[in-house]
């Protein structure tokens, strides 16, 4: 799943096997294994609480490839 707020990039729009949605809200009862943010780092703080809140329950693997965060800022944000 690619939650994306803007249009669906032209693999997904195309068939690919993947879906797309544009908010957490979107994605319904899904309940992932693992979740990977690939975000610029300044969008972390408004992410991560809504990541935090929409898969309390679910306890997913949380991936980030954002530069210059420290794990402590995501054990407080998680």
């Amino acid at each position: 799943v690619v939650i994306d707020p803007s249009a669906p990039p032209p693999d997904i729009a195309h068939g690919a096997p993947m879906r797309h949605a544009p908010t957490l809200d979107a994605l319904g009862e899904l309940s992932p294994a693992a979740i990977l943010l690939a975000t610029k780092p300044n969008q972390l703080d408004a992410l991560l609480p809504q990541v935090a809140a929409r898969f309390k329950h679910a306890q997913p693997l949380i991936i980030s490839i954002a530069a210059g965060k420290p794990l402590a800022f995501y054990e407080c944000a998680l």
